[in-house]
């Protein structure tokens, strides 16, 4: 309905600008090639005699003329020209009533609170730096790399397309400033250098990055590099981005804060974020923008008010404002449900055809909805150790009790809650290394989401 409603306003535009053109700059006397070619309104109209069919009452005029002069039919083939390709130019617009895909979900309990085209493939653009940054993340907490740490720039990361800082072979970048260059700036030289050096090669990374995304549950995902450049299998989907985004949320919610960052300096300069609703809406704590000629205008926007966090996905706006503007009715939304309210529907820019949930927090939910297990568990042998696992963080206790108990059901293991800045993570402690990873990968067998901790 929508779609139908955009055409029409474009037809009634068109023939506005039509009929403007005629009036403004081709007045009568002047003819004007808006009219049917062949046939176009002489200036002096003349009188016809009557015919022969009793005395003629408001006689039509005659569409005939004195010969044009080359002046004139010069502008008539340049009033021709510039009806067509103001038509022609106006029609070939992409539509601007409604992103490609959008969806919206609480990133505590991965329920979708509403999404249109959530599973239809589409380009990522530059939310692909998203799973880089989870994969660095991941490399912190392992370890394997420090916030502090000096990355080399390759001669292949600095000659990387714009949007980019503008690394020189040989420069070195911090760790930190990496994650800041990713997320503020959306640098692609920067996200190279990531990859080369948690992998080597950017390519052998795209396939880690996919992997990755594999386990995590993106089923509809494909990385081909670091950076969200355009690839012809470089694609993925509002859900999947989605999951990803509560994926970094709830595994590595000591790094969550970078998402807020809105500024940071690299070699006297200032890089301001382009993620706007970070400056604009109450609540606001990321998370990342996209685009390419391909994929137009993403973004994922987070916002947390007291226990409540969503994260709104938005693919395929044609401009900035609209994507931003799009993210704040969905999370105005949201959070009308979250506190009880009824804010409506969508009308404004949602096709017919589209899945709300209102009423349930399981509904679709983005954490693969664990399937219940036997209370017959076998016990987990954990072996006492140095190391612990984590399975997730929540934004509540509630939330994160849930996730306790679908331990506890399914391992046998009894798991802490404990607060961590405004959130509440479920651990195991003191396990040894080969108890720890023996159970992450049950959990991976069973879709749940854990990783090791020292």
């Amino acid at each position: 309905m929508i779609i139908l409603l955009t055409q029409s306003v474009k037809t009634f535009i068109i023939i506005f600008m039509l009929i403007s053109l005629k009036r403004n700059f081709f007045p009568n006397p002047l003819p004007c090639a808006l009219h049917m070619p062949g046939r176009i309104f002489a200036s002096h109209s003349v009188t016809p005699k009557p015919l022969g069919f009793g005395k003629a009452k408001n006689p039509p005029a005659v569409n005939n003329m004195p010969d044009q002069t080359p002046h004139e039919k010069t502008r008539v083939r340049v009033c021709r020209l510039t009806a067509m390709l103001l038509i022609l130019s106006f029609l070939n617009l992409p539509s601007f009533a409604s992103p490609r895909a959008v969806l919206l979900a609480d990133m505590n309990t991965g329920a979708v609170i509403y999404q249109e085209n959530a599973s239809v493939p589409n380009y990522p653009a530059s939310l692909t730096k998203l799973m880089t940054l989870y994969l660095t993340f991941d490399a912190l907490e392992r370890g394997r790399l420090t916030e502090g740490q000096s990355l080399i720039v390759s001669q292949r990361a600095a000659n990387q397309p714009a949007m980019k800082l503008g690394l020189r072979p040989g420069e070195k970048i911090t760790v930190q400033s990496a994650i800041h260059a990713l997320i503020i700036r959306s640098a692609n030289d920067v996200a190279t250098v990531l990859s080369e050096n948690l992998k080597g090669d950017e390519g052998d990374f795209s396939d880690m990055m996919t992997k990755a995304a594999t386990e995590i549950g993106l089923r509809q995902t494909n990385f081909e590099n670091a950076s969200g450049l355009p690839g012809s299998d470089h694609i993925s989907s509002a859900r999947d981005m989605a999951l990803l985004a509560i994926a970094i949320y709830q595994h590595f919610p000591q790094y969550f804060h970078y998402f807020n960052i809105r500024s940071f300096q690299h070699g006297g300069r200032t890089f301001t974020t382009h993620n706007n609703i970070l400056r604009t809406y109450p609540g606001a704590n990321g998370m990342k923008t996209g685009f390419t000629n391909r994929a137009r205008y993403n973004l994922a926007a987070t916002a947390g008010r007291g226990d409540t966090q969503l994260i709104a996905i938005v693919l395929g706006s044609d401009n900035t404002t609209q994507r931003a503007n799009v993210a704040t009715k969905l999370l105005d939304y949201g959070f009308a449900i979250r506190s009880g309210q009824n804010p409506g529907s969508f009308a404004s820019f949602r096709p017919s055809s589209v899945s709300v949930d209102t009423t349930s927090d399981e509904a679709d939910d983005l954490n693969n909805n664990i399937p219940s297990r036997s209370n017959n568990v076998t016990p987990a042998k954990a072996t006492p150790g140095n190391a612990g696992l984590q399975f997730g963080a929540f934004g509540s206790r509630q939330a994160a009790q849930t996730q306790s108990d679908r331990i506890r059901r399914i391992f046998g293991l009894n798991p802490t809650i404990e607060p961590y800045n405004n959130l509440f993570r479920v651990r195991v402690h003191n396990l040894s290394e080969n108890s720890a990873a023996d159970l992450k990968r049950r959990a991976d067998r069973e879709n749940i989401p854990a990783f090791i901790f020292r």
